[in-house]
């Protein structure tokens, strides 16, 4: 961020994973498919102390794979769960889509608490990668998806591009309140 910190996400399995003025303090365990991991996302100082650090998932497999900051020093944290009861705070879409959705969530500057949280994810296979955000806090989310049916507004593509099983890019617009703007 424009002072120097560092944020960071990404999956974890340990039960003693450093967290600090977390929103989620413990590893939400469960069977998983094979294996459990939470997201974490994490907040290190310009001069290396951890600022805040936190879980994020719920009793099944999730993993965050991009991170965006906005002036403000909320975090924006997009990735992919297994987990039908993964955290979700108004969200666009509240009901796990099968398989493995995306879901994008924006955390506040402490780290304390979700300002929103969602599912972002049809039927198939879907898996958020990339996250970015602009000026007036809308964020830009890229990703993967097998799923015919992915939550869409205003497509420049309405349709598969082909092979269900080869899967799409996607892209979707968030609005600062998580409302969908595209895509």
């Amino acid at each position: 961020d424009s002072s120097g910190s560092a944020y960071i996400t990404g999956s974890t399995q340990s039960t003693d994973f450093p967290t600090k003025s977390a929103y989620q303090a413990t590893l939400q365990e469960g069977i998983g498919y094979g294996y459990n991991t939470d997201a974490f996302v994490a907040k290190m100082t310009p001069s290396g102390g951890l600022a805040y650090s936190t879980y994020l998932g719920g009793n099944d497999a999730d993993e965050g794979e991009g991170i965006a900051v906005d002036g403000v020093g909320n975090a924006y944290v997009t990735g992919w769960t297994q987990s039908a009861n993964f955290p979700t705070v108004n969200p666009l879409q509240p009901i796990y889509g099968g398989e493995g959705d995306s879901f994008v969530a924006k955390i506040n500057a402490a780290g304390s608490a979700l300002i929103y949280s969602t599912y972002l994810g049809g039927s198939g296979i879907d898996q958020g990668n990339g996250i970015a955000v602009d000026g007036a806090s809308s964020a830009y989310v890229t990703g993967y998806t097998e799923s015919t049916d992915f939550p869409m507004k205003n497509p420049l593509q309405p349709t598969q591009g082909g092979n269900p099983l080869a899967g799409d890019a996607f892209v979707s617009k968030i609005n600062p309140d998580g409302s969908l703007n595209y895509s």
